[in-house]
């Protein structure tokens, strides 16, 4: 076997050989990318809701929702969820099999969630819970800091006294704190659903791997930095956007045809975003198996690719078993 550290993986080497994955049977992943569109118009629309009417205008609204629309709604969520996980567990599953030199149809792909979905959706939620718990400690924490700022009688009305400048700082860095925590989790955990596809590992196992694989690799070095620049990337949208309700104080008027368009294209551009995440994913753990010796490396002269796709071949050094 060839010495792996002669096989790095760089963060745009990683995007190159997906964004080419994805070009050789791009029917194939865009017909699976539609699963994640319900969640992605649901997202499309609440932030376009937000930033054009603002945040108290629609809390308020959906105060004088009947429950019954409510419930309709909770159960449009679990549907958009339960459907991102058939898309997350279908184009792992064959981006994985691509990658290995062994593509499969889309037929066979949507057969597999028989063996893939449970397990996905049960690592996912398990994930999700994690992430939310940490959050809602960090809120507590946040709170905790705010009735020990009020219980001693400090004014902290006045923007430029001292006790409101001490309790700005601590607040700032308890949220760079529990973001670098929450970060170092999504960086940890990002191969949970490879571990799923690849090893048949579910659960706490699945969680374990993908930080052991990411502990143990020491040759991809840029792929971290990487991954930590997409989250500031996406902490400083969320930032941007919550700047733009907190100064919203007038709802601004846009006709019925730009919420068209804006679901239209915010939703694609997520299924894009989402598609590329989970094909990156399969390619950067399978480098890192080729890193621990898991995988032998083979360079193939062209991406193996189905039948409904022949003459799309662009051509990838990728990773496959010997």
């Amino acid at each position: 076997m060839e010495n792996p550290q002669s096989h790095t993986l760089k963060f745009t080497g990683a995007i190159s050989d997906s964004k080419r994955i994805i070009l050789a049977s791009y029917t194939h992943y865009l017909v699976l990318s539609f699963f994640f569109l319900p969640l992605c118009a649901m997202i499309s629309s609440l932030v376009f809701a937000i930033i054009f009417n603002g945040l108290n205008h629609l809390l308020e609204l959906y105060s004088s929702i009947p429950h019954k629309i409510l419930i309709y709604f909770i159960i449009y969520i679990i549907f958009g969820y339960t459907l991102t996980q058939c898309g997350t567990a279908t184009i792992t599953y064959s981006t994985h099999h691509r990658v290995l030199g062994n593509p499969m149809s889309l037929l066979t792909v949507l057969k597999s969630l028989k063996c893939t979905f449970f397990p996905i959706f049960f690592t996912s939620f398990l994930f999700d819970v994690l992430v939310v718990l940490i959050t809602l400690t960090c809120l507590m924490f946040y709170g905790l800091v705010l009735m020990l700022g009020q219980a001693p009688g400090f004014v902290i009305d006045d923007h430029i006294s001292f006790w409101y400048l001490l309790l700005l700082g601590v607040i700032s860095s308890l949220s760079m704190t529990s973001g670098v925590i929450i970060g170092m989790i999504l960086e940890k955990c990002s191969l949970v659903c490879m571990v799923v596809v690849g090893e048949s590992k579910w659960g706490f196992l699945a969680l374990k791997r993908s930080c052991h694989l990411h502990n143990e690799t020491r040759v991809l070095k840029e792929l971290p930095w990487a991954m930590w620049f997409v989250i500031c990337i996406f902490c400083g949208g969320v930032g941007a956007v919550i700047y733009l309700i907190l100064l919203n104080n007038t709802r601004l008027v846009i006709s019925n045809l730009g919420f068209v368009s804006w679901t239209v294209f915010g939703s694609f551009f997520l299924m894009m975003v989402l598609l590329m995440a989970t094909v990156q994913n399969s390619v950067v753990y399978n480098y890192h198996k080729v890193v621990h010796g898991e995988l032998s490396v083979k360079i193939d002269q062209e991406f193996v690719h189905p039948t409904t796709d022949v003459e799309k071949v662009p051509h990838v050094v990728n990773v496959g078993a010997a």
